[in-house]
């Protein structure tokens, strides 16, 4: 069977072979990067076979701000992992949190 690629113009390619959710094929944004301060810092932490992987270490992201993962999500059948840019009192801060509904 010959795979072939589902694209979107505003995000990325997406394998439907590999990605039967539809996830991207890197972490997308529902936000532009902003100036660091209150923000995620970096993109999303997700665990991975060996560790963990943050995409876009270098950029800044405001509260507020939905990252769906170019993965499927372990919640949600047949949908892309998503995480929510929240601020907690300290010690926490403003961190990636994962969508649970």
């Amino acid at each position: 069977m010959r795979a072939f690629l589902i694209c979107t113009a505003l995000v990325a390619c997406v394998d439907p072979v590999t990605s039967p959710c539809g996830a991207p094929a890197s972490t997308t944004y529902d936000c532009a990067p902003v100036p660091p301060g209150t923000t995620c810092s970096g993109g999303p932490v997700r665990d991975v076979p060996g560790g963990t992987l943050q995409d876009d270490k270098d950029k800044s992201f405001p509260v507020g701000c939905k990252a769906t993962a170019p993965e499927c999500s372990s919640l949600f059948t047949g949908e892309p992992q998503t995480y929510n840019c929240i601020t907690f009192p300290a010690p926490t801060g403003t961190v990636w949190v994962l969508h649970t509904g």
